[in-house]
C-alpha cells in the first residue's frame, strides 16, 4: 500500500464504490468466480434488437464489435479475453467512443444479470451522445452538469430502463458513479 499514490488509492475507492453500488443497491453483480466471459457480454450487447436501438446505440454496438474483433485478433491464443483497468487507463483519448465502449465492456464483466445489460448499454449510449453533441472530452464526464445532461437523455427513454424499476434516483446514481470514475481516470 505504501507504493500506491493518493490518486491511485482514490481511483481504487471510486471503482470499489461503483461496483459496490451495482452489487448492493442494484443487485446486478455477483461473486468474482461467476463473472461472465467477455464474449458473453459482447453477445449480449450485439444481441440487443435493432428496433430497440437509436443511432447512438447502433454506434455503440458497432464500436463494441470492432473493439472485440481487435481484442480477439490480438489474443487469438487465449480462451477468454481479459480487460484490465490498467489497459483502460492507457487508452488513446482521440477516440472517446472507444473509451466509453471499453469501460462498458470492462464493467460488463462484473454484471451477471443479463437483463441489466440493455439498460447499461442504453445509459452508455446516452453518455456517448452527450459527449459527442456537446463536443466534450472524456475528462469532462466528471462534472455534475454532464451527469444532468445524461440523465435528461435517459429520462426520455425511462420506460426502456426496466432494471431500474423507474427509479430516476438509481439511474442518476449509476450515471454519477460511472462518469465520475471515467472522468477521474483521465484527469
Amino acid at each position: 500500500m505504501d507504493d500506491i499514490s493518493d490518486r491511485e488509492a482514490y481511483l481504487e475507492d471510486v471503482q470499489s464504490e461503483l461496483l459496490g453500488f451495482l452489487g448492493e443497491r442494484l443487485k446486478a453483480v455477483s461473486s468474482m468466480d461467476s463473472k461472465p466471459k467477455l464474449e458473453n457480454v459482447i453477445v449480449g450487447i450485439l444481441g440487443i434488437p435493432d428496433d430497440q436501438c437509436d443511432e447512438w446505440m447502433r454506434q455503440l454496438k458497432k464500436k463494441t464489435e470492432e473493439l472485440y474483433n481487435e481484442q480477439k485478433a490480438a489474443n487469438s491464443d487465449s480462451r477468454d479475453i481479459e480487460l484490465d483497468f490498467e489497459d483502460f487507463r492507457s487508452l488513446d483519448l482521440s477516440d472517446p467512443l472507444k473509451v466509453i465502449v471499453w469501460f462498458m465492456l470492462w464493467l460488463g464483466k462484473y454484471i451477471v444479470k443479463a437483463n441489466f445489460l440493455p439498460d447499461q448499454c442504453m445509459i452508455f449510449s446516452k453518455i456517448w451522445k452527450v459527449l459527442h453533441e456537446k463536443q466534450l472530452q472524456v475528462q469532462d464526464l466528471d462534472n455534475k452538469l454532464v451527469w444532468n445532461e445524461v440523465i435528461k437523455e435517459c429520462e426520455a427513454h425511462k420506460d426502456k430502463l426496466t432494471y431500474f424499476d423507474g427509479s430516476t434516483e438509481l439511474v442518476l446514481e449509476f450515471i454519477k458513479k460511472t462518469c465520475h470514475l471515467i472522468g477521474k481516470t483521465y484527469e
